[in-house]
């Protein structure tokens, strides 16, 4: 399957095409203005290749022009410019409303994830894993899990557990896909997609505060379970159609999408099955271009559900039971050691 498979594609588009046409309206303008100098009359010299190094081949057209008078020449540049303002309010107006938009938000954010990347050297977020966190101060020893309150959460279970650098790895995803690309799992038919992962938490966070928006706003509206409201209160599926498709197709959740806000992200949002094939290689963070650390958040979520749930495939309960007993995922006997770990 494409890397594309999941990516929106009426975003991509519609961002390529306000980049083509702004790109188009510059250009448009300096060869208009170069034209436009070249009708008017004591401003012939400012109408050189010198001034104008890359369109002065245009300029030269629209003096050649029948019309190319200094009035219509004026009347262009003031429609043209209009053309360059109106598509410009329009893309900030479409990215203000679509807040879940990655092939936009990314060139806000994507400067800031980099910046904040784990290792403050700027090397990729690979090698031991991170530690977790507990009320945001790192887990380093046993002893920071004694006297802990109740209510404590110990690693990722819904999205009021992500922290700010994990919401902020979320909209930073541009959607290209080479994490999926050249993720071993994906590869060999298993459902999990690093970036199809990424998405479905980011539009699973956008649909929560959608409804946190709902009920701060309109608090005698009530929920039904797993109804998810958007845009004040208009119930949709948080996802565009080409995402529910695809999560569909790689069996990562049903038909009909992450729609539970109030649910646990596993297993409403991301599929057991999901979080456990992914063989911490580490081939989705080398490659991502802003850097998302996809290990880690994988990592939380497994945590929540090894911590909290007891919750984790039947085959790791040996391998626990050996860690537990014999301090080694083996099951074996201490004064075996040497033959397993050659």
């Amino acid at each position: 399957a494409s890397r594309f498979l999941g990516s929106t594609r009426w975003q991509a588009l519609f961002v390529e095409w306000v980049i083509l046409i702004v790109c188009a309206c510059v250009v448009t303008l300096r060869g208009l203005e170069y034209a436009l100098f070249s009708a008017t009359e004591g401003l012939e010299a400012h109408a050189t290749a010198l001034h104008f190094p890359l369109t002065a081949w245009l300029g030269a057209l629209f003096t050649a022009a029948a019309s190319s008078s200094a009035t219509s020449l004026a009347n262009a540049i003031l429609a043209v410019s209009a053309l360059k303002v109106i598509t410009s309010m329009t893309w900030l107006t479409v990215v203000g409303i679509q807040t879940g938009m990655g092939v936009a938000w990314h060139r806000f954010v994507a400067i800031l994830n980099l910046y904040t990347r784990r290792n403050a050297d700027g090397t990729k977020s690979l090698g031991p894993a991170d530690h977790m966190l507990i009320d945001g101060k790192p887990v380093t020893s046993e002893d920071d899990f004694e006297d802990l309150p109740e209510d404590t959460v110990l690693g990722v279970g819904t999205v009021d557990d992500f922290s700010w650098k994990a919401r902020l790895d979320l909209y930073a995803c541009t959607e290209c896909g080479r994490c999926q690309e050249l993720c071993p799992a994906w590869n060999t038919q298993k459902p999990l997609s690093p970036k199809l992962l990424i998405m479905s938490l980011r539009d699973h966070m956008e649909s929560a505060s959608n409804v946190q928006i709902v009920e701060q706003e309109e608090g005698h509206q009530k929920l039904q379970a797993g109804e998810v409201l958007l845009d004040k209160g208009v119930p949709a599926s948080p996802h565009s159609f080409d995402l529910v498709s695809a999560l569909s197709l790689s069996g990562a959740t049903g038909p009909e999408g992450v729609s539970a806000v109030t649910a646990p992200i596993v297993p409403e949002v991301v599929s057991e099955e999901v979080l456990w094939d992914c063989t911490n290689c580490g081939a989705c963070v080398e490659q991502c271009p802003v850097d998302i650390e996809h290990i880690d958040h994988i990592l939380d979520l497994r945590r929540h559900q090894v911590l909290m749930e007891s919750a984790f495939p039947r085959d790791l309960g040996r391998a626990f039971r050996g860690m537990e007993s014999k301090a080694n995922p083996y099951n074996r006997p201490a004064r075996k050691r040497m033959d397993w770990a050659k």
